[in-house]
């Protein structure tokens, strides 16, 4: 097993992040971002837009590092796909990392492979997840 080729890549930019709790355990936050991505390899010239809302629990104790699980729609110009995610951010001062696994969900004809796909997701960026990279790999399985 390990991560294939690259199906699309792009930016990311926060919307809006709200503090949902904090407490001992840590602050738990939702937030939502918008972003551009392209195609690429079997997902070339399926170009879209990603809208995705996440939490995040991030403990005290561990300077921020926990889990993350979200949801999202990815509009192309002819179809929606719908986004399930589950990952695990690790802040930095100077560039923020975050690995999710994805699966998604489509009605269309033409992107049906995709329902059966999970994806690899890196993204990177500034400490406030301000503007970030995205890239989303295949994993592959075999």
């Amino acid at each position: 097993m390990g991560i294939g080729e690259i199906l699309w890549e792009g930016k990311g930019r926060t919307q809006i992040m709200i503090v949902r709790n904090v407490d001992a355990g840590g602050v738990e936050v939702e937030f939502t971002w918008s972003g551009d991505v392209k195609g690429r390899g079997k997902a070339k010239g399926v170009d879209g837009t990603i809208v995705f809302t996440g939490r995040k629990l991030a403990p005290l104790s561990g300077l921020g590092k926990g889990t993350t699980t979200g949801q999202g729609l990815m509009f192309t110009s002819k179809d929606m796909v719908a986004i399930k995610s589950s990952g695990y951010g690790n802040p930095k001062w100077k560039r923020t990392k975050s690995v999710e696994l994805w699966s998604f969900l489509t009605s269309s004809r033409k992107l049906k492979w995709i329902n059966e796909i999970v994806a690899v997701v890196t993204q990177e960026g500034d400490p406030a997840w301000k503007e970030f990279e995205i890239e989303i790999n295949e994993w592959k399985q075999e």
